[in-house]
């Protein structure tokens, strides 16, 4: 099985078009057909590999979007928890992150590839200064 038989190209939603605070992730994800990769789908929109509890890939072969989740980013860095993902409304956060073997150290390693492969070539530097961190995410071992 090749790597076409988990993606697919698709026409975004009007919303993903609002670039939000990184105005580079539009025109670093939407091709020159106005076309956007995404993994494949079921009917209700679900993601092919998503089993009942959670993905069925193993963390070190999963894409570097799904790897991310729930983190929120931008170019920039890691810049929260998804409000609509469930461990948001945890008070602690941080340690079921933890659990999950999603520590901010490799989040920050994934969210570097993540940038670097969509740059390709034109691979900016990741200082990752000027912006701060959620509180609870700051507690998470690096």
């Amino acid at each position: 099985m090749n790597s076409s038989n988990f993606f697919t190209f698709e026409m975004p939603d009007p919303a993903y078009l609002d670039p939000g605070d990184d105005p580079a992730w539009t025109s670093l994800t939407i091709r020159p057909d106005g076309h956007r990769r995404v993994l494949k789908r079921t009917i209700d929109k679900n993601c092919t590999m998503l089993g009942e509890s959670g993905c069925l890939l193993p963390m070190t072969v999963r894409p570097l979007i799904c790897r991310l989740h729930p983190y929120t980013y931008t170019e920039a860095g890691i810049s929260g928890i998804d409000p609509a993902c469930p461990i948001s409304r945890e008070l602690d956060f941080s340690v079921v992150l933890e659990n999950l073997g999603m520590v901010m150290d490799e989040a920050r390693k994934w969210h570097a590839l993540l940038y670097c492969e969509l740059y390709g070539d034109k691979t900016p530097s990741f200082e990752n200064e000027g912006w701060r961190l959620h509180p609870e995410l700051e507690k998470l071992p690096a």
